[in-house]
């Protein structure tokens, strides 16, 4: 008996296609095209998201059901019968829940609003898939990693704010605060831009670190070459190969060049800060992105010294500590904050 509503073929086909992206996006080594183009068609209809919602929601309610091959053939070819079957105009319900169940395992669609804006985040084997355009942040102590629209990878860590824009002829992004690791995928058509306040990042297929941390922002080349260039300077851009950090003052302009070992450097994706020769301001705002409480330096001067060492942001209490013995300052801490003052 038919309930008098016209079959919806166009929702048909648009859950077919769900489908069948779910499928395929579980297998365990998905190439970073298909990745790019299934971010296309989720992005491409609002309605596409709203299905995957609708799926995570089923799946949720019956994943302890897995569907049997017949059921997952009719869901791939809907309004297809199987041999002995009438023809049906519509993909049945109950299908479509067996299906998600099977193939939603290693994906969640997660929609929320902030500041007023939807933002929108797929995690695909455990790592967080960005939109063209788009605003990532991290929580204290919780590194990240995202992979972006071109299918480059960014490594965020804790408390960092990057935005994407990936809608022009270069590849924009701007680390508002905090610090990334980009491993960049090669594009000479499209550049690879990144932004921390005024100084200006620019590479094409190479991996490279940028930090943010009080007045300095620093620059860690481990893969080929990028070239960094100052807003409204008459500075020549300077090119960083593979090994070399660039450390620049954006209050008095000057900038450090040095040798490093770009392993150390990124030693924060380990659990391990590593600094040589950074001011006592910036060490102490890098901490405090992995710090359960807030650390407060009460005396500017403190601020300038400069530190070379290590901190473990799984101890960073007995860091601090031991910055006592070899700076003039003590450390004072309360239920709320820490205050390193200058040792009378």
């Amino acid at each position: 008996m038919s309930d008098g509503k016209i079959p919806d073929w166009d929702d048909a086909r648009r859950t077919q296609a769900a489908s069948h992206w779910l499928m395929t996006l579980r297998e365990s080594d998905v190439p970073e095209t298909t990745v790019s183009e299934w971010i296309e068609w989720c992005e491409s209809d609002p309605r596409n998201l709203r299905v995957f919602e609708q799926m995570q929601s089923l799946w949720r309610a019956t994943a302890e059901h897995p569907p049997d091959a017949q059921q997952l053939a009719r869901l791939r070819r809907p309004g297809v019968p199987l041999s002995g079957e009438r023809r049906r105009p519509r993909i049945p319900t109950r299908f479509i829940r067996l299906a998600i169940a099977a193939s939603i395992a290693t994906l969640c669609v997660v929609v929320w609003v902030a500041g007023g804006i939807s933002r929108t985040r797929w995690l695909l084997n455990g790592a967080e898939h960005t939109a063209r355009i788009d605003s990532v942040q991290t929580p204290v102590a919780t590194n990240q990693q995202a992979v972006l629209p071109d299918g480059s990878h960014v490594d965020m860590g804790a408390r960092s704010i990057l935005d994407v824009d990936f809608t022009g002829t270069q590849r924009r992004l701007k680390l508002r605060h905090g610090q990334a690791f980009f491993r960049v995928k090669h594009d000479a058509t499209h550049p690879f831009v990144v932004d921390a306040g005024d100084i200006r990042v620019i590479a094409v297929g190479t991996a490279f670190d940028v930090r943010r941390s009080g007045a300095e922002v620093s620059v860690t080349v481990q893969e080929g070459t990028v070239e960094v260039q100052k807003d409204g300077s008459v500075m020549a851009p300077v090119r960083a190969t593979a090994g070399y950090q660039l450390v620049f003052d954006t209050v008095t302009g000057e900038m450090r060049r040095s040798i490093v070992d770009p392993e150390m450097a990124l030693a924060w994706r380990e659990g391990r800060l590593e600094f040589a020769g950074d001011t006592l301001d910036a060490v102490i705002e890098s901490v405090n992105r992995y710090a359960p409480r807030p650390i407060v330096i009460a005396d500017p001067a403190l601020g300038k010294l400069t530190f070379t060492g290590t901190v473990f942001v799984d101890s960073i209490d007995a860091s601090l500590d031991a910055m006592q013995q070899v700076f003039p300052l003590q450390v004072s801490r309360s239920a709320h904050e820490i205050i390193l003052v200058k040792r009378p």
